[in-house]
């Protein structure tokens, strides 16, 4: 419950940080800042995958670079997931399994990533990023040690793929919604029209 409330807290920082400068820009621009919004909510929400995977909730204390032989690493696809699946406290497995699956997938709802194909190669390009920062930063003592894991890679992006589908549901529910009303209002402005010519 503290790592959600601490996840909220960043989100609202950086999203309120930024609010400011993108209705400034908007009206020096002559833009609506509606359209642009979902650029601030991105960058808050990456911010927020920031303090996840790469600081701890506390701070790094007496932390010195290490050999790269001394950071855990695994690179043998599901490994991770059947370890965790297996682990004596089940909860402790399924905490991680699921967070891994979800760190991006509010991210891709944010994005209009376009493209299964796409989508798919963002996620994995995402993840990966995140994972060779974490070894960089573990191995020169920034952040405490965080392990390199294949298995993080796979579910981030299956995570990013999900949330891609969602958005694509939602999507897709929406345009008809909208269309649907759309066409009740076209057929009520014909009927209306008859009744003023006859």
């Amino acid at each position: 419950m503290n790592q959600v409330s601490e996840m909220v807290s960043t989100f609202c920082l950086f999203f309120l940080i930024q609010l400011p400068v993108l209705i400034v820009y908007n009206l020096i621009r002559n833009r609506n800042v509606l359209k642009h919004i979902r650029i601030i909510i991105a960058i808050a929400y990456v911010m927020v995958i920031a303090e996840l995977t790469l600081w701890s909730w506390s701070p790094v204390t007496g932390q010195t670079p290490i050999r790269w032989s001394d950071i855990s690493y695994n690179f043998i696809p599901f490994n991770s997931i059947l370890g965790s699946w297996n682990h004596s406290y089940y909860l402790v497995g399924i905490r991680n399994i699921v967070g891994n699956i979800f760190l991006l997938l509010p991210l891709a709802i944010i994005l209009k990533t376009k493209g299964s194909f796409r989508v798919f190669w963002v996620g994995c390009a995402i993840s990966l990023a995140i994972e060779m920062v974490q070894g960089l930063l573990s191995k020169y003592g920034f952040i405490n040690r965080r392990s390199v894991d294949v298995d993080d890679l796979i579910l981030n992006t299956a995570g990013f793929y999900m949330g891609y589908l969602i958005r694509s549901v939602l999507t897709h529910f929406y345009r008809r919604v909208l269309y649907g009303k759309s066409s009740l209002m076209g057929v009520g402005g014909s009927h209306a029209s008859q009744r003023r010519d006859s």
